[in-house]
C-alpha cells in the first residue's frame, strides 16, 4: 500500500508540473503587459490651432494716376478651428475624409503711393474639405491629405468716397501631418496645408476700378496642432512582450521638404514721385527643400537636442513703381538657415518638441529692367525663430518628422545710397512661416 502511494503521488506530482513548465516557458507577460490600443476607425471630431500666413496679389487703380499694389495685403496670424472626419483601417493602411473650418480674423491694409486712398481685406475664416491616406504603426499614424480650400471676407476701399463689397476664394489644397494617439480615442496631431488660388476678383467696377483691375489671395499656408477625439472608438488589448524603449541618443541627419511665405516691407524711390517702388508687393512664398543635421541627448522621456538645417528656396517675386508700373525690382531668395535648441517628450517611438533659435536669410535685390535703381543689392539678415513638432521612429535608425515654425526678422537693407534713393528708403524681411516634413537618420 505504501509503494502505491508513493506512485501515485510521484504520478501526480508529474501531471500537474507539465502544464506549469509550458505556460511558465510559453507566457513572459502578466497583466499590465496588456496594452491599451487605439481604434483609427470610424468618425471623430477635434480641435485645431495655429498660424496662417496668406500671401496676395493685383492692383486697384481707381484713377489713371493713382495706383494701389494689393500685393502688399499679406496677412501671417493666428488660427483657431474645428474639424470632423471619418476613418477606413485596413491593417496598416488608412484612408479617410475630413472638413474643417478655421477663424482666420486678420486684416491688412495697403495704401495708394501718393494719396491717402487705402484698400483693406479683412480675412475672416480658411476652410478645407480633403481625402487623407496614411500608415499605422500601432498608436502612430503618417498620412498625406488633399482636396479643396476656401477662404474669404471683405474688402473696402476709402478712395470715390469708398466702397466696400464680400469676396471668396476657392482652389487645391494639399499637405501631411503626424498624428499620436494618447489613449483609445484621443489624438494629438501636427499638420500643415498649402493652398493655392487661382479665381481672382474683378475690381473693374469697384471703387471706379480701371480694367484689368483684380485681387487674389494667392497661397495660404496653414500651420496647426491640434487634439482629436474618436467618439466611436473601444479600446482593443495586445499583448506586449519584451518591449523596447526607442533610443533618441546621438548624433542624426537628414533631409526635408516643405512650403514657406516670408512678409516683406520698405519702398525705394528714385527722387522722382512717379517711380516709387513697395517692397510690401513683393510676392514671396512658395516651395523649399534641404537638409538638417543635429544631436540629441535623452534622459527618460526627456529629450533635449541642438539641430541646424539649410533650406534652398525660390521665394523670388516682383515689386513695381507706383502708377506707370515700368520700373520694376526683383526678390531673388537663395538659402535660409536656422540654428536651433529642441526640448521634448519622447514616448517610445515618437518624439513631441518645442524648439527654439536663430534664423538666417541671404538674398539679392535685381532692377531687370535697368531702371532707377541701376545696381543689384544684396542682403543678410539675422532674426529668431520659434516652432514645434513632431517626430515618429520609423525603426531603430530612420525617424520621420513634421515641424512648423515662426520666423521673425527686423534688419533693414539701407537702399538711400543706391541709384539715387531718398533718405529712409530700404527692404526688410519681417515675418514668415515654414511647414516641413522630412527624415532623419541616426549615424552612430
Amino acid at each position: 500500500m505504501l509503494k502505491k502511494t508513493l506512485i501515485l503521488s510521484t504520478a501526480v506530482s508529474a501531471l500537474l508540473s507539465l502544464p506549469v513548465g509550458a505556460m511558465a516557458a510559453d507566457a513572459t507577460f502578466d497583466v499590465a503587459d496588456r496594452i491599451d490600443t487605439h481604434d483609427w476607425s470610424g468618425p471623430y471630431m477635434g480641435i485645431s490651432f495655429g498660424l496662417g500666413g496668406q500671401n496676395s496679389d493685383g492692383d486697384h487703380q481707381f484713377t489713371t494716376s493713382s495706383r494701389i499694389d494689393l500685393g502688399a495685403l499679406d496677412i501671417v496670424g493666428f488660427i483657431t478651428g474645428a474639424h470632423l472626419g471619418w476613418n477606413y483601417v485596413d491593417d496598416q493602411t488608412l484612408i479617410g475624409f475630413e472638413a474643417d473650418y478655421s477663424l482666420y480674423n486678420h486684416s491688412d491694409q495697403a495704401f495708394e503711393a501718393e494719396g491717402d486712398a487705402s484698400f483693406t481685406y479683412d480675412a475672416d475664416y480658411f476652410a478645407t474639405v480633403r481625402g487623407r491616406l496614411g500608415i499605422i504603426d500601432g498608436d502612430v499614424l503618417l498620412y498625406a491629405t488633399a482636396g479643396i480650400a476656401f477662404t474669404g471676407g471683405d474688402i473696402q476701399t476709402t478712395s470715390t468716397g469708398g466702397e466696400q463689397d464680400r469676396v471668396d476664394f476657392a482652389g487645391p489644397v494639399f499637405g501631411t501631418g503626424l498624428e499620436w494617439a494618447m489613449s483609445h480615442n484621443v489624438t494629438l496631431r501636427s499638420e500643415w496645408l498649402y493652398a493655392k488660388f487661382r479665381n481672382e476678383e474683378n475690381l473693374d467696377d469697384f471703387a471706379d476700378g480701371q480694367t484689368e483691375d483684380a485681387f487674389l489671395p494667392e497661397d495660404i499656408i496653414a500651420i496647426r496642432a491640434g487634439l482629436t477625439w474618436n467618439y466611436d472608438g473601444t479600446p482593443s488589448f495586445e499583448i506586449q512582450k519584451d518591449e523596447q524603449i526607442h533610443d533618441w541618443n546621438g548624433l542624426v541627419a537628414g533631409g526635408f521638404v516643405g512650403a514657406g511665405m516670408m512678409d516683406s516691407s520698405g519702398v525705394f524711390d528714385s527722387g522722382d514721385s512717379s517711380s516709387v517702388v513697395d517692397f510690401g508687393g513683393i510676392t514671396d512664398a512658395g516651395l523649399l527643400a534641404g537638409a538638417t543635421i543635429g544631436w540629441n541627448y535623452q534622459d527618460g522621456h526627456l529629450v533635449a537636442g541642438l539641430q541646424a538645417d539649410i533650406s534652398f528656396i525660390e521665394w523670388d517675386g516682383l515689386a513695381r513703381e507706383a502708377n506707370s508700373r515700368v520700373d520694376r525690382v526683383e526678390l531673388e531668395t537663395d538659402y535660409l538657415a536656422t540654428v536651433r535648441g529642441r526640448l521634448g517628450y519622447a514616448d517610445d517611438d515618437l518624439l513631441v518638441y518645442g524648439t527654439a533659435g536663430i534664423a538666417f536669410i541671404s538674398g539679392e535685390l535685381n532692377d531687370p529692367t535697368g531702371g532707377s535703381m541701376g545696381q543689384d543689392v544684396g542682403f543678410d539678415e539675422t532674426g529668431l525663430v520659434v516652432g514645434a513638432g513632431m517626430e515618429w521612429a520609423v525603426n531603430d535608425q530612420a525617424s520621420v518628422f513634421v515641424e512648423g515654425l515662426y520666423l521673425n526678422f527686423d534688419d533693414t537693407t539701407n537702399l538711400s545710397n543706391v541709384g539715387g534713393g531718398d533718405a529712409g528708403d530700404g527692404f526688410t524681411l519681417e515675418d514668415g512661416i515654414l511647414a516641413k516634413i522630412g527624415v532623419n537618420f541616426k549615424l552612430n
